[in-house]
């Protein structure tokens, strides 16, 4: 395992620097496919280790979406694929030709046999291999990419090749090792095309390469050399803030056995907006942040395009019983000058208890306020509640990450709402209703309440399709789930109701009889491996959030299929794309993201389309996620060391208030807003 300061340590060698703001991010493309390869594994690695550097990598397969039109968006275009009965993609020899960057990875240059264009483009074409462990020899050591290279040993498949091309400068060859072979066989070299420049190296099998630094600072290098001296000096300009860590001294510690992990310190909007990716053709800009908003868990606007935020202090451990008597607020902001960024703030309401989600329903709100369902209304218009009705009693928060949350206004006129295994157990017009980990809805002034469907665990994010379709997500491995038939349907006909249809996957396979719930572990496309989960590692352990791109103003972005799912542990919103699978539908979780950080601190716990069209972003701006006490470090080589854990705990025999694990690392003084634009609109 690599410790977080050796991790920092080790971006310093792959060459970031500390400080200032100019430069710009480099646009990485990469293409893959569903082979054999694994291409989007080895993707996975590479993100996690030049996303802290300012590389932003995107991931395609589909060889028609390889347009012009996106590849002008990009600085340099990997391939690693196994494409090999395809035609190369009409756009990419002209794209290169005319000063674009190729970096081909091993099998590419077993690519697009119907193309021979292909391999003249490479610089040559596959051959035969076996497999061996070996370290490449270089012959240009002064080659920006080769001088002082570390040396990379590793398994691999040692290529042999053929139809090579008289053009190739030589950077590496392999020594003599397969049966027959008497010379060293051409292993990594560079080429130019027409303004554009290619790069080539057979290494890269698995793993056991992609995971080692050494290979890392080749693709790393080799990037920077195809892109050329301008964009390269572009990308040198860039003066990235340092990602400082240090271990939290606390006293008392309930488990000083264990060894404390390094915690990254907070950074400023501006610095953690550097360290963001955002997709190609967008630009991240920041709505507002602390002071004006802390701990923000919940965005909606009103009819006049105010935003309001519900800020969250009492989550976890002070959820106190008494009406009033809570931390929580709801404001209201608004940008008056046009700029872009907020610069009045309103406190609607303020004394709430864990209120984790607000609708709007008249002159007012629907809130969840403890135990109660309330509604806060505004009869005067001054934008400050003045009126407190109780419309139901009985949410469970004893455990206040599996409370009641997401009210939705539903096309047909009631709320829709998602809890987590606290439940609700509600008296309403003489009907009992008790459940738990469930959607569900209600009626606003609630005269009637349904359970619809139980989900398959604990259960935040929640959304609808254009078409109507009702959507979520859950804590543990299941971000994305649909409601299939409702519970009404099943009353009386003795056949018990199944939970909510699991949708999620980042594995292209159609489920069947054989496979009918794709049980994968739906893995997260992260920025940097600084994660820190305790369970689920390495996917959706507390997804939130279960949005759709409801605007076009991102037409050649993000499409109406596309849901936006939070992943805080991972610093993330992914994006998946939403497609129809029998009766039933699948989302996709393959690789892209619409916010991703390699900021320790950035924390999306919520993220819709506003009514300007933008993708707005509720960061909780937090070092500590998750609910409970043990924490792992994640990296790209999946090995794990011991549980470190950074807590206090508040009571020696278990958790402490609200079911969750006490500890002054939680932060209640950051939080941030951001909205996601195209790069050439006006704020």
């Amino acid at each position: 395992m690599i410790p977080r300061l050796l991790f920092i340590a080790f971006i310093s060698l792959l060459g970031i620097s500390a400080t200032s703001a100019e430069g710009r991010r480099l646009e990485v493309l990469f293409l893959g496919d569903n082979g054999h390869h694994d291409p989007l594994e080895r993707y996975r690695v590479l993100k996690q280790a030049l996303g802290p550097q300012g590389f932003n990598l995107t991931f395609i397969e589909k060889l028609d979406e390889v347009t012009r039109e996106k590849l002008d968006l990009h600085d340099a275009l990997i391939v690693y694929a196994n494409h090999e009965n395809a035609k190369v993609p009409e756009a990419i020899l002209p794209w290169v030709t005319d000063g674009g960057a190729l970096v081909a990875l091993h099998s590419a240059c077993g690519n697009f046999h119907p193309s021979k264009d292909w391999f003249v483009l490479v610089g040559g074409r596959f051959k035969s291999h076996e497999g061996f462990e070996f370290s490449p020899k270089t012959v240009d050591a002064e080659h920006p990419i080769t001088k002082d290279l570390p040396v990379l040993k590793a398994w691999d498949e040692t290529y042999q090749h053929m139809d090579l091309t008289a053009d190739r400068h030589l950077l590496q060859v392999r020594e003599p090792m397969n049966k027959g072979e008497t010379a060293p066989e051409p292993w990594t070299w560079t080429r130019n095309e027409g303004k554009g420049r290619v790069f080539y190296t057979a290494s890269g099998h698995d793993h056991r390469c992609w995971n080692e630094p050494a290979y890392q600072i080749l693709v790393r290098r080799a990037i920077l050399w195809a892109i050329g001296e301008k964009k390269s000096a572009e990308f040198a300009r860039l003066k990235l803030p340092p990602l400082v860590t240090e271990v939290p001294q606390i006293e008392n510690r309930t488990h000083p056995e264990i060894p404390m992990m390094e915690l990254q310190k907070p950074l400023s909007p501006e610095d953690s907006a550097a360290h963001t990716q955002v997709p190609a053709g967008t630009r991240l800009v920041l709505f507002a942040s602390e002071p004006m908003i802390v701990n923000p868990i919940a965005i909606d606007w009103d009819i006049k395009g105010r935003a309001w935020v519900i800020e969250s202090f009492g989550y976890p451990n002070k959820v106190p019983d008494e009406p009033g008597s809570g931390q929580d607020k709801i404001k209201i902001l608004v940008d008056a000058d046009g700029d872009g960024r907020a610069d009045k703030m309103t406190v609607f309401a303020e004394g709430l208890r864990h209120c984790t989600t607000s609708v709007f329903v008249k002159d007012g709100v629907v809130v969840t306020d403890g135990k109660d369902i309330v509604y806060l209304g505004d009869t005067n218009g001054d934008g400050k509640s003045d009126t407190r009705k109780v419309l139901a009693t009985g949410l469970g928060i004893h455990d206040t990450h599996a409370a009641t949350s997401q009210f939705l206004y539903g096309l047909d006129n009631w709320i829709y709402a998602t809890v987590g295994y606290s439940g609700v157990e509600i008296e309403l017009n003489g009907k009992h209703h008790k459940f738990a980990q469930a959607v569900f809805r209600f009626r606003p002034d609630l005269s009637a309440l349904e359970l619809l469907q139980n989900t398959t665990n604990n259960t935040w994010g929640l959304g609808f399709t254009e078409q109507g379709d009702v959507t979520g997500s859950t804590a543990n491995n299941n971000p994305s789930w649909i409601l299939s038939i409702p519970a009404a349907a099943y009353a009386g006909s003795g056949v018990p109701q199944p939970k909510t249809p699991r949708l999620d996957t980042s594995v292209r396979v159609e489920r069947n009889a054989k496979n009918p719930q794709a049980q994968n572990l739906t893995k997260m496309y992260t920025n940097t491996a600084d994660v820190t989960q305790v369970d689920q590692i390495g996917g959706y352990t507390a997804a939130a959030g279960h949005h759709y791109y409801t605007d076009r103003i991102f037409a050649d972005t993000f499409s109406a299929n596309n849901a936006f799912i939070c992943e805080p542990t991972g610093h993330i919103v992914a994006t998946g794309d939403v497609s129809d699978n029998g009766s039933l539908k699948q989302t996709l979780l393959r690789g892209n993201n619409a916010f991703a950080s390699s900021d320790a601190w950035a924390a999306p716990v919520a993220a819709r389309v506003g009514p300007d069209g933008a993708l707005w972003i509720a960061d909780w701006y937090n070092p500590i996620i998750q609910h409970n006490v043990v924490f792992r470090y994640f990296n790209p080589a999946r090995n794990y060391d011991q549980p470190h854990s950074p807590y206090q705990q508040g009571d020696k025999k278990g958790p402490g208030k609200g079911n969750a694990y006490e500890t002054p690392l939680r932060d209640a003084t950051h939080g941030r807003i951001w909205r996601i634009i195209p790069a050439t609109a006006p704020v």
